[in-house]
């Protein structure tokens, strides 16, 4: 089945992508085009130079879901990896004066993101493993904002 070209939204999320932020949230039935969406999204991305990572949360095992701080961390050391950088969690997370959100803002900014010289696309695919638990998804979509 050929992939149906949806206007405005693809336009939409090509230009949105561009924006220091932007926050896409692609979310329909199977076999409905999202990977291909995600695809000329990221394209689109490439183009304009930006570095771009796919964090599939399928990669993370069972036991990375159970404690919040515990993905948290793996996310942060996910993104290290992929970005070829120095794992450096035990410089920046200091759990016994910060929360799990601000240490996890911390490791983002005052590290990963200041070794970027372009501007950087995160994907993360397979999101709803984090809304299996009830107590995360609030919490994480809080930090995504």
């Amino acid at each position: 089945m050929p992939y149906v070209e949806r206007h405005p939204i693809e336009s939409e999320c090509c230009s949105k992508i561009l924006e220091p932020g932007a926050f896409i949230r692609i979310k329909a039935p199977k076999h409905t085009g999202k990977t291909v969406l995600l695809k000329r999204i990221l394209d689109r991305a490439r183009y304009e130079s930006y570095q771009t990572i796919i964090l599939d949360l399928n990669s993370a095992s069972s036991s990375i879901f159970c404690d919040y701080q515990k993905f948290l961390q793996w996310l942060c050391r996910s993104v290290s990896q992929r970005l070829g950088l120095e794992e450096k969690l035990a410089d920046f997370w200091d759990s016994d004066f910060y929360d799990e959100h601000d240490n996890t803002k911390t490791y983002f900014e005052d590290y990963l993101l200041k070794q970027q010289t372009v501007p950087l696309v995160l994907v993360l695919q397979n999101v709803d493993r984090v809304f299996e638990q009830e107590l995360f998804s609030m919490d994480f979509c809080r930090l995504l904002r």
